[in-house]
């Protein structure tokens, strides 16, 4: 299949998102630029954290797209450039829809999964609050110590609260991961949450999550919330106001389930699970009218890509 007429003049740089046609996740976004059928850029993943983004090389040619870019091993992709979107596989596993951005959504979504590294010499001013940082007792073969986080006033400089863990994530003595920069139960005030690894599943990203509440007037830790955030892949839907974490039992069964916000609790609204070992077993349940009710439970489905596609389009509508 090749498409010579491509919209993507890739001679200027461009910026693109990768999308996992697993999961529906946003898993990766791209820097390209070519020179002569040479291809220069950057992949950065922003599904699991990574010090710094990895440089890629490769060709295009007719149309075809191949690459390779180094993280603990070679990662190789091979794909298709159409009028609107590049589809790829990454070593012949994921497979990717690139759609473009520009540059600003770019680095919104680069800063979003990699937050600031805070040097810890300094303070740091990030909206209206001043975050003072400390660890001692770090293990630089575990990257873990005893940190302690000072949040005060910006303007006034008053103590608001301490945070104190021995579990968070320092990449060196200087560096921890955090972000300050989401809205993580949607009342309108950012949340806070902190780097502890690679604690997931499969060695994915963790956590901890402090929720802010709007009475103490404090950022409160939610093991509930880290329950299902720390998941295979996790991501927050801010327009449909949902949560959705992927996990998966092996490398044949998958879960996908989606939350919501009800009274401050977190609930359970749609869940689907898929064997695609034995005859695509596939069990769909969705909460309606304040009860998970069993939609589609099928131990031996035999159901056809056509109809697969069916039931994951009713998961997401």
């Amino acid at each position: 299949m090749e498409n010579k007429s491509t919209s993507f003049d890739l001679s200027k740089r461009k910026y693109f998102l990768g999308t996992r046609k697993c999961c529906h996740d946003e898993y990766m976004i791209f820097e390209f630029q070519t020179k002569n059928n040479s291809l220069k850029g950057k992949v950065t993943n922003i599904r699991f954290i990574r010090d710094s983004s990895s440089i890629l090389k490769g060709t295009i040619k007719d149309s075809i797209i191949e690459f390779t870019y180094e993280e603990q091993r070679i990662e190789k992709a091979h794909g298709i450039i159409g009028n609107k979107e590049i589809k790829i596989k990454l070593n012949d596993y994921y497979q990717l829809t690139l759609q473009e951005i520009d540059s600003s959504t770019y680095f919104k979504k680069y800063l979003k999964a990699y937050p600031k590294l805070i040097t810890l010499k300094k303070d740091t001013i990030i909206g209206d609050y001043l975050f003072e940082i400390k660890v001692s007792d770090w293990n630089s073969r575990t990257h873990y110590g005893k940190s302690t986080i000072t949040i005060k006033d910006k303007a006034s400089k008053k103590e608001i609260q301490q945070i104190k863990s021995d579990a968070f994530y320092f990449y060196n003595k200087d560096k921890l991961y955090f972000n300050y920069s989401e809205d993580y139960n949607f009342d309108h005030h950012n949340d806070l949450s902190f780097s502890t690894g690679t604690n997931g599943p499969y060695m994915s990203y963790s956590a901890n999550y402090y929720i802010y509440d709007k009475v103490e007037k404090k950022f409160l830790r939610n093991i509930e919330y880290e329950n299902i955030a720390n998941a295979l892949s996790f991501r927050v839907d801010t327009i449909n106001k949902i949560m959705i974490s992927h996990n998966r039992g092996s490398s044949s069964i998958h879960y996908t389930d989606a939350y919501e916000w009800k009274n401050n609790k977190i609930e359970l609204v749609k869940s689907l699970t898929i064997d695609k070992q034995y005859q695509r077993k596939v069990i769909l349940k969705k909460r309606i009218h304040g009860e998970l009710k069993t939609i589609i439970d099928e131990p031996d489905s035999n159901f056809t890509d056509d109809e697969m596609n069916k039931v994951y389009e009713s998961f997401w509508n």
